[in-house]
């Protein structure tokens, strides 16, 4: 035995090794897309060789069924009108007809409680089919099932390595997960990156699994199977008082969240998904410690990790502050987050029935023209997001040492959001443009995203006199999600004037996009955006827009001057405020 866990340790550390080395290779080599796409089947096909090589059944049976939940994750994917979740129910009666399950729950007398055939057999696939689900429910807050996934297979080795059981299977899948999870971080453990449902659900009955391993061999497994019901605690808590919340009038429970908290009281995203993480982990400390049976050998490790989780946690809660205010240009609050986190953010708002709220996607020519319009500045800084639209825009806040984590185009958080509306069956409506644009626009959205209610649309060529109009219309169409493009800065003084008028709506603005989707202009291939360019290939396409784009220039200029201390922003903020 000692053999084989030998071999299945060397066997681990060579894959370890070779996906480092494959990451690098892919990331020199392979474009963004097919790097991504790359890393994740590495991070698959190293579990899958892990378990054929491990000569433990139960891991190759949940290392198996993992795989298969991973295709489903995909087919949730790329069906995303279709609830395909009960699928991952049948993954789990499959778990519990083949794989490890639980045969007895461990009383905190020392005494067990055996279960019947067929009560195991429920338990177990209910236990399995739960923590996929749950993952890409966590999902939905980028960064917090990897940062998760790394304490909790820290703490699962821990305590098979304390136990003082013959938990060989149960060692092996921990070391695994950890070493996963170490090799993968930048993956799994990016503050703004999502898992994707395919990688979730994976993970999920990874960790499901992990915790039965070497039940069926009768061995007592009961402190570790304990570690995800300690260390999930909270999210399924939070998340089962937002389905109780869906399914019955019940006001509050479904905005119970932790991490929600900790982003109203001004602490930014990464912290709190720290501050998350570690209360989770004090929470499965303490529940596997206690099953385990705390004594003198191991109570200095259980404090030693309450004091690393206090300390983080307080750490985290004292650094409230608006992540806003750190991030102005030139006194406009710019949101420099990642489209993922973007779309979190509108998800949480929009189930969360918060009141209506305007995003604005800026560029380089609107951040200039709140320089000359009071207006329009005053507009902007009133908006939820204001989201870095355009490339010279992003270029700036880099140079001037404004927080940006990458370009968020219009289109392409148009594109985001109507994908996620499809999935959540929000309605959307299009607003803008000229006749017919909005409507085939509409319908390139619905063939993209099979699923996606378009409530309403209707053209940009409507008086003052017809606002209230075209707004009673939105109101009776039922939309959650509001596309306006009425132009800069047309379309954001209208959202901020109309928005508190309607109910839950998230308005966006996005300009040509709707000029795009529906194929009246065309979008700048990739090479163009890449190298900043998209806005000579609209000009292209619009030589009218000449007058307006001879205003980068004078944008370059300010930019560069307050670069080297010469710009006039603050004087300017103080004449704009007086």
């Amino acid at each position: 035995m000692n053999n084989v866990i030998a071999y299945a340790i060397f066997a681990l550390m060579g894959l370890v090794v070779a996906s480092f080395f494959l990451q690098k290779i892919y990331r020199r080599s392979l474009s963004r897309e097919r790097y991504f796409y790359m890393r994740d089947l590495s991070l698959v096909a190293g579990w899958i060789l892990f378990a054929l090589w491990s000569g433990s059944e139960p891991i190759k049976v949940v290392v198996a069924m993992a795989t298969l939940g991973a295709v489903i994750g995909m087919a949730q994917h790329t069906s995303p009108g279709k609830n395909l979740s009960w699928l991952l129910g049948a993954v789990g009666l499959c778990f519990a007809a083949m794989g490890p399950r639980i045969y007895f729950i461990g009383l905190s007398n020392g005494e067990y409680l055996y279960l019947s055939h067929y009560s195991s057999f429920l338990l177990t696939a209910v236990w399995v089919t739960l923590f996929p689900l749950l993952f890409q429910k966590l999902d939905y807050i980028p960064g917090l099932a990897g940062h998760l996934l790394g304490v909790g297979f820290s703490l699962a080795l821990l305590v098979s390595s304390l136990s003082g059981q013959s938990l060989a299977g149960g060692f092996l899948m921990s070391l695994a997960g950890l070493s996963f999870t170490a090799v993968f971080w930048s993956r799994l453990g990016h503050n703004y990156r999502q898992l994707g449902r395919p990688l979730a659900a994976f993970w999920g009955i990874i960790v499901a699994g992990a915790s039965l391993v070497g039940v069926s061999k009768g061995v007592t497994f009961t402190a570790i199977m304990v570690i995800p019901m300690g260390l999930y605690a909270l999210p399924i808590a939070e998340a089962s008082l937002s389905f109780i919340a869906q399914a019955l009038p019940v006001k509050g429970w479904g905005r119970i969240s932790i991490y929600h908290r900790m982003i109203d009281k001004g602490i930014d995203h990464p912290k709190a998904v720290k501050f998350v993480t570690f209360l989770c982990l004090s929470i499965g400390a303490i529940v596997s410690f206690v099953q385990m049976g705390i004594d003198d050998s191991n109570k200095p490790i259980l404090l030693f990790i309450l004091g690393v989780s206090s300390f983080v946690g307080i750490t985290c809660a004292r650094g409230a502050r608006s992540y806003r205010d750190s991030s102005d240009m030139w006194g406009i609050p710019m949101d420099g987050i990642s489209m993922n986190y973007a779309l979190s953010k509108t998800r949480s708002r929009i189930i969360n029935l918060e009141p209506s709220a305007m995003v604005v996607t800026a560029n380089a020519l609107s951040l200039y023209r709140t320089r000359k319009d009071p207006i329009y500045r005053d507009v902007v800084k009133r908006s939820w997001l204001t989201l870095p639209d355009g490339a010279g825009l992003v270029w700036a806040m880099r140079l001037l040492g404004v927080p940006v984590v990458e370009r968020v185009a219009g289109i392409d958080f148009m594109h985001g959001l109507s994908r996620l509306s499809a999935a959540e069956g929000w309605p959307v409506y299009l607003l803008g443009s000229k006749p017919g644009v909005a409507d085939e626009a509409g319908r390139k959205l619905t063939e993209l995203y099979p699923g996606l209610v378009v409530a309403g649309s209707r053209d940009g060529y409507f008086s003052e006199e017809e606002d209230l109009d075209v707004v009673q219309e939105i109101k009776d169409s039922g939309a959650k999600v509001l596309f306006v493009a009425l132009g800069m800065p047309k379309q954001d003084v209208w959202l901020d004037k109309y928005l508190p008028d309607m109910d839950g709506v998230v308005g966006v603005g996005v300009g040509g996009s709707l000029d795009v989707v529906s194929g009246r202009l065309k979008r700048a291939p990739a090479g163009w955006q890449k190298i900043g360019m998209e806005w000579l290939y609209r000009l292209i396409q619009e030589p009218k827009r000449l007058r307006q784009d001879l205003d980068l220039g004078l944008f370059v200029l300010m930019v560069l001057l307050e670069k080297i201390g010469l710009g006039d922003g603050d004087k300017k903020d103080e004449k704009l405020r007086s």
